[in-house]
């Protein structure tokens, strides 16, 4: 009996790491840019993307519209995009990173990748004019 509840936890534990895409955030995912950093970003992106992190860039939560916004690409999408172009999606690296269109596709540790309704909230939020943190 010992063994069963062991192995039930081990898995437990496993199941919730591997992640299934949709977002480890505890709200509902929306098109909105504090949406998308607590069901996105914190939770599939900060691993690498955080100050001395292997990402060029980070996306905790007090850096990450200021670095994706208007910013020029410097790694893949050097010269093409910038990293979020407001009203754009097609034209935005991000997207072009999370859909795989541009290589390495987004996030490394995937798969799974984001789902199509992650990508779709990203999608929704650049088009609608990538708004920042708490605007009216």
């Amino acid at each position: 009996m010992r063994f069963f509840f062991v192995f039930a936890a081990i898995a437990s534990l496993a199941a919730c790491a591997a992640g299934d895409g949709t977002g480890g955030g505890i709200t509902p995912l929306e098109p909105t840019f504090e949406s998308i950093q607590a069901n996105i970003f914190d939770f599939r992106c900060i691993e690498c993307h955080r100050p001395a992190g292997e990402g060029p860039f980070s996306l905790l939560a007090e850096d990450s519209y200021e670095s994706l916004v208007n910013v020029a690409s410097t790694n893949l999408c050097v010269g093409d995009s910038d990293r979020v172009e407001p009203g754009d999606p097609d034209d935005s690296c991000i997207v072009k990173a999370i859909e795989g269109t541009v290589s390495p596709r987004m996030p490394l540790d995937g798969p799974p990748y984001l789902s199509d309704d992650e990508i779709q909230a990203i999608r929704d939020w650049i088009q609608g004019g990538a708004e920042p943190p708490d605007a009216p």
